[in-house]
C-alpha cells in the first residue's frame, strides 16, 4: 500500500484503540460522544485511506519514470478520486503529489498535499445511528517521506480542517480537525495525536508487519 494510504489506514487504527480507552459517559461539545466522535473520524480515516490508495497506486512514479543515472529526478502529478461514503453520500480528494528521485543511489523525497471535501458523506457509529458529514469547507491533507540508500525514513501525515455534521436523530453540529500522524520504520511505531470535535489524543501502537 502507498505510503499515505498506509498511514490514512493507522490513523484509523488509533482512533479505534483511543475510542476504546475513553470516557464514553459523555458528550462533546458540540454532541457527539467522545466514542462517536472517534468511530466517525476513524471511518473517514479509512476512506480517506481508499481514495489516496487509489490515487497513488503507481510504482513508476517511485522509480522516477525508469530513471537509473544518478542524478535527482523530480517528478510531479494532480490527481482527483471521489469515493462513496459508507452509508450514502461522496468524498472527493484532490491535490498533488511530488517526488525528487535518485534511482542509482535509492535516495528522494516525496510530498503530497491534498484537500478531502465531505459532500453529504454518511458514516454508521456503533450506536447505530447515521452521522452525515458535509466539509466546513474542507479538510487539508498533507503528508511526506523520504529514503536515504534505500532506507526509508520517518513518515508523516497530517490532517487539518473541520466539518458540519448531522445525525439520525435529528443533532447537528460543527468539528475542527486538528491531527498528525507519524510512522518510525525503525522503530515500527505509528503515533497520533492531535484534536477531534473537541476530543484530544496521543495513541502509540507497535507494527510488527
Amino acid at each position: 500500500m502507498q505510503r499515505t494510504a498506509l498511514l490514512s489506514g493507522a490513523v484509523a487504527a488509533l482512533l479505534t484503540l483511543a475510542a476504546c480507552s475513553s470516557d464514553t459517559t459523555g458528550a462533546t461539545a458540540d454532541g457527539l460522544s467522545a466514542t462517536e466522535a472517534q468511530e466517525l473520524a476513524s471511518s473517514m480515516a479509512t476512506n480517506t485511506g481508499d481514495a489516496l490508495g487509489d490515487a497513488f497506486g503507481n510504482p513508476g512514479f517511485d522509480r522516477a519514470a525508469g530513471e537509473t543515472v544518478n542524478r535527482d529526478v523530480t517528478t510531479t502529478e494532480t490527481f482527483t478520486r471521489t469515493r462513496n461514503c459508507p452509508k450514502g453520500g461522496t468524498l472527493t480528494v484532490a491535490g498533488t503529489r511530488t517526488g525528487t528521485v535518485n534511482a542509482a543511489t535509492k535516495t528522494g523525497t516525496w510530498n503530497e498535499t491534498a484537500t478531502r471535501t465531505d459532500a453529504a458523506c454518511a458514516h454508521e457509529v456503533k450506536s447505530g445511528d447515521v452521522v452525515t458529514v458535509t466539509g466546513a469547507p474542507n479538510v487539508a491533507i498533507a503528508s511526506s517521506h523520504s529514503r536515504t540508500a534505500g532506507v526509508p525514513g520517518t513518515w508523516t501525515h497530517t490532517e487539518k480542517g473541520a466539518f458540519d455534521w448531522a445525525r439520525s436523530d435529528g443533532k447537528t453540529g460543527h468539528c475542527t480537525v486538528d491531527i498528525t500522524s507519524t510512522f518510525d520504520p525503525a522503530a515500527h511505531t505509528y503515533h497520533t495525536k492531535g484534536t477531534i470535535c473537541n476530543r484530544t489524543f496521543d495513541k502509540t501502537v507497535t507494527h510488527n508487519g
